[in-house]
């Protein structure tokens, strides 16, 4: 059996805050948090088995389908698509 691993890293930005509250607050409450800010994120992908008569276990144009902004806004529900996809 055979594994391989990649990692990627990825940005992204966000804050905590009620829009229901005025900024001063948000600000209070959560402090620097409540003004927009940003994280870098590493995720490593493990893969394992057994490889193909080509000698591989994933093919490179799978492994290539990722796309770091659909994880981001399908792992972090706050995102707003609107600010990162443009």
């Amino acid at each position: 059996m055979l594994t391989i691993t990649k990692e990627f890293s990825f940005h992204a930005a966000h804050r905590l805050h009620l829009r229901t509250l005025s900024t001063a607050d948000n600000l209070s409450i959560y402090g620097n948090c409540s003004r927009l800010h940003g994280h870098t994120s590493r995720l490593q992908v493990t893969l394992a088995g057994r490889p193909d008569e080509t000698g591989m276990i994933l093919h490179c144009g799978v492994c290539g389908a990722y796309d770091e902004r659909k994880f981001a806004l399908r792992h972090d529900q706050g995102l707003d698509p609107t600010l990162y996809l443009r």
